[in-house]
């Protein structure tokens, strides 16, 4: 019987090094209708976006691999403040990857 894949794992190795990996939860239609009212708002400032980025991320990112500088796991973040400590470049990607998995750009990797 087929299974529904529900996530999508992408490669983070150029934020994380080798073998680094994220994985999102793919939208539900429910959701994608949602979205234009959710974004009608965040046009008006950066924080605005940045605070509706966080919350899709909070929503969707469903597990990584990745680690701090000193090699120790980071726990997936489950509050806004819980992104404070990633690098630009780590923001950048996973809002790149949010992004791309709203837009239904992305395809699935393993």
């Amino acid at each position: 019987m087929p299974k529904r894949v529900d996530a999508i794992r992408l490669d983070a190795s150029e934020v994380q090094g080798d073998g680094a990996w994220v994985e999102l939860r793919k939208l539900k239609w429910r959701e994608m209708k949602e979205l234009p009212k959710r974004l009608a708002h965040v046009a008006n400032t950066e924080d605005d976006y940045t605070a509706e980025m966080e919350r899709l991320l909070i929503e969707h990112l469903v597990a990584w691999n990745w680690c701090n500088e000193r090699g120790e796991p980071l726990p997936v973040p489950k509050t806004s403040a819980e992104f404070d400590d990633l690098t630009s470049d780590e923001i950048k990607f996973l809002s790149g990857a949010i992004e791309n998995v709203v837009s239904g750009a992305v395809t699935r990797k393993n």
